[in-house]
């Protein structure tokens, strides 16, 4: 790419992202870095808002302006060469775009959603120099392409999807000055480029994947003005490789180490004098690093505090008797709520303090004794608290250290003999604890290698039997395991295919007939499966439509009557019926100010 004053970059990544601007002035060709940056944008996923910040912004900053109007957990942003601003939201499969400047309860100048448009879960966006809409579809692993100011229900110019793409879950995205496309698929752990005005199942015209590459979830991905590629991976680092890299690339430079202060970092972006601006999804920050670091490198700032607005979310559960169990990842909280609650319920306990060990929770369990088992992403542990707990209660168990191969955890469950059970997002792995497990715990068992069809799972559940039922996000798949499975251990079930209405799987929940119900991120439905489903297994139920309340489904828990409750991210829980189908109503609905919820994940019940 050519430097100039006049283009501004196109880069995002994902629930975290940072989007640069420079100088004004129209771009006539595509995007390039502004050597002079002025402003930082950064999506908030928590709280539906962009916070703009100035380049020299370090510390505790007050943002220079805040927009938050028709946001819906944006997770990608990107400026265009007059400033406009365009944001992915990925509760509402929509685009918004905002005007050069705009801040507080600005309007949209417009907004790309409908049927038609093909948004499935956006996550990252891009716009080239003459003004084109690029857009990564984590639902539906796919590429949308829209012309220069297009709105409504805009049917894209072009898609990239399809097998031969090598599109798995992609988070991240930009665009050359030549238009190649450029992705991060963070399940593949690769990054897939394509020729300019690529459309179809196309094949990447150069591919970065292998041992040697040390990308570890890639999320965001830039570029500099010399075609140096710039990856944030979640496992903590920035790699970066030489202009045109392919294959088993090794990174020419790579940030990493306790001094950095990356942690589970998103978005990454690259001004015109070379200097590298992070988002970290914990402890919501933003760090910025000297142009070539590498190594142990100590930010040159670092923008963070309670002033800069910076916040993001997650998990759910329900017990026996009805109450729900919700983790708060924006807040690191657990709120729980009385059985029956609907409407702006305030939370009967909250877990929520320095002293609970909650970092990043996404999934919650409840064993029928009460106890809480909570899955924390962003320190890869398992806390444990006694039943009844609230405030700030110090964990009556912890699972954490290089022993338990606890490795950014998703889901948990418990089994009829207190035995534990975690999804590892990270490792593609099943881990097993005995029930009294704590501290550096080695697992009683461990579900991993490539016999066992495990890709990036995020849900698991267990039946009265012992079968395990793990959701993968990866592979849009339901892989079931016999009681007590360890090591490469072949699914006895897997649940995939065109006809399962898989999309973006997440929770699974498994009631006493042995029926499972999964939520579905990507298209915001449950669907229920017969017991002992397997293959290209058609739902024997489909709850979706706009009467549902589904809004990008996380966690879902099931009662012994069979009522269903589903954690929606949009902050919200809905209940539907035993046995419900189709575009059904909520029999109730948890939603409001007083409810304590801010991006929940996770759902359980207590026995």
């Amino acid at each position: 790419m050519i430097r100039t004053r006049n283009l501004s970059c196109s880069l995002s990544a994902a629930f975290l992202l940072v989007g640069l601007a420079g100088c004004g002035g129209k771009s006539t060709t595509a995007p390039v870095i502004p050597q002079d940056v002025k402003s930082l944008y950064v999506t908030n996923g928590a709280s539906n808002s962009i916070t703009v910040y100035a380049a020299s912004a370090m510390g505790d900053a007050t943002p220079s302006a805040t927009i938050q109007n028709s946001l819906m957990s944006p997770v990608g942003v990107a400026l265009d060469g007059t400033g406009k601003i365009y944001v992915a939201n990925s509760f509402s499969n929509s685009i918004t775009v905002y005007a050069a400047g705009a801040s507080g309860n600005a309007t949209p100048s417009a907004t790309i959603s409908g049927a038609g448009t093909g948004l499935s879960t956006p996550y990252g966006v891009a716009v080239d120099g003459t003004g084109k809409i690029y857009v990564v579809n984590n639902g539906s692993s796919s590429i949308t392409v829209y012309a220069a100011g297009a709105s409504g229900n805009a049917t894209p110019t072009a898609t990239i999807s399809g097998a031969g793409t090598g599109l798995q879950n992609p988070i991240g995205v930009a665009v050359d000055g030549t238009g190649k496309i450029y992705v991060a698929n963070r399940n593949s752990e690769s990054i897939t480029v394509y020729a300019a005005g690529a459309s179809g199942n196309a094949t990447p015209s150069a591919t970065i994947s292998g041992a040697g590459t040390g990308l570890s979830a890639p999320s965001g991905v830039a570029l500099d003005g010399t075609g140096k590629i710039y990856v944030a991976n979640n496992g903590n680092s920035i790699t970066v490789y030489a202009a045109g890299a392919s294959g088993n690339a090794t990174p020419s430079a790579t940030i990493s180490g306790a001094g950095t202060g990356l942690f589970i970092p998103y978005g990454v972006a690259v001004d015109g004098t070379g200097k590298i601006y992070v988002t970290n999804f914990y402890p919501n920050s933003i760090t910025v690093y000297a142009a070539g670091a590498s190594g142990n490198a100590t930010p040159s700032a670092t923008i963070s505090g309670a002033s800069t607005g910076l916040n993001g979310p997650f998990g759910a559960a329900v017990d026996g008797a009805g109450k729900i169990y919700v983790a708060n990842q924006g807040s690191s909280s657990i709120t729980v709520y009385a059985a029956g609650a609907s409407g702006n319920a305030t939370p009967s306990a909250t877990i929520n303090g320095a002293s609970t060990g909650l970092n990043l929770p996404v999934g919650v369990a409840v064993d029928g004794t009460g106890k809480i088992y909570v899955a924390n992403n962003g320190s890869s542990s398992i806390t444990v608290y006694a039943a009844g707990a609230s405030g700030n209660a110090t964990p009556s168990a912890t699972i954490n250290g290089a022993s338990p191969w606890l490795d950014h955890p998703n889901g948990v469950a418990v089994d009829g003999t207190g035995k534990i059970y975690v999804a590892n997002y990270s490792s593609s792995s099943i881990t097993v604890y005995a029930g009294d497990a704590s501290g550096n715990a080695v697992p009683s068992a461990l579900i991993f290698g490539a016999g066992t069809g495990l890709s990036h799972p995020v849900g698991v559940a267990v039946d009265g039997t012992g079968k395990i039922y793990v959701t993968n996000s990866g592979s849009s798949s339901i892989t079931v395991y016999a009681a007590g499975a360890s090591g490469n251990a072949t699914p006895s079930a897997t649940i995939s295919g065109a006809s399962t209405g898989l999309n973006g799987p997440f929770g699974v929940a498994v009631d006493g007939t042995g029926k499972i119900y999964v939520t579905n991120q990507g298209s915001s439905s449950i669907t229920v499966y017969a017991a002992g489903a397997s293959g290209n297994a058609t739902p024997s139920a489909t709850i979706s439509g706009a009467s549902t309340g589904l809004q990008n489904p996380i966690g879902v828990a099931v009662d012994g009557t069979g009522k269903m409750y589903v954690v929606n991210n949009g902050n919200s829980i809905t209940v539907y019926a035993a046995g419900a189908s189709g575009d059904v109503t909520p029999s109730a609905t948890i939603s409001g100010a007083s409810t304590g919820l801010k991006g929940p994940l996770g759902v359980a019940l207590q026995p």
